[in-house]
């Protein structure tokens, strides 16, 4: 009886370990996922992708989904962080970041994916849900302006926003980029 006791006890020692390396193997799955993720963004706002093929796996990968007929990115900076003089500056800012990209989030709902391109600006990729470009400029131009009025709540200062060129599809979206980053200078 000791004996199936003793089994007993490494079976469940062997069991705790197996669980406690698959928590610890989901949480390293999830953070490369973030990796990944970022890969993704970096390379379609890069316009690296070579066709649609190479992207649509990577992002079927990723799980990241962009639904609409057309897309647009969006970029928003913060101002008012020019100096990165201190953690409380740096921590500041990102709090503000997270506040911005809850506020697009409501706004845009599950239309929106989000990227960090630096420490102070935001893209926003959206897709569109008509072929009608003066529809889907007046759904942005209404959206910015209740994201402005949603901020205001919260945030003195305004967030510059650059809007870039409407696309046909998500390989278009580097051009989109582009443009919205010539828009905040």
């Amino acid at each position: 009886a000791e004996h199936d006791l003793s089994k007993m006890d490494e079976l469940s020692g062997s069991i705790s370990r197996l669980i406690n390396k698959n928590q610890d193997m989901q949480v390293l799955l999830k953070e490369q996922k973030k990796v990944v993720q970022t890969t993704f963004f970096n390379n379609l706002l890069g316009g690296n992708f070579r066709n649609s093929q190479e992207m649509n796996s990577f992002r079927f990968f990723t799980g990241i989904t962009i639904p609409g007929r057309k897309f647009i990115v969006l970029l928003f900076m913060i101002s008012g962080y020019e100096q990165l003089a201190s953690r409380e500056i740096i921590a500041e800012l990102q709090e503000m970041k997270v506040v911005v990209r809850n506020i697009l989030k409501q706004i845009f709902s599950e239309r929106a994916q989000f990227h960090d391109v630096d420490e102070r600006r935001i893209a926003l990729i959206t897709g569109l849900n008509t072929d009608d470009d003066g529809e889907n400029k007046r759904y942005i131009d209404s959206s910015v302006e209740r994201f402005y009025v949603d901020l205001a709540v919260y945030y003195k200062a305004k967030p510059r926003t650059g809007i870039g060129s409407i696309c046909n599809n998500l390989l278009e979206v580097d051009n989109s980029f582009e443009q919205a980053k010539a828009a905040l200078n």
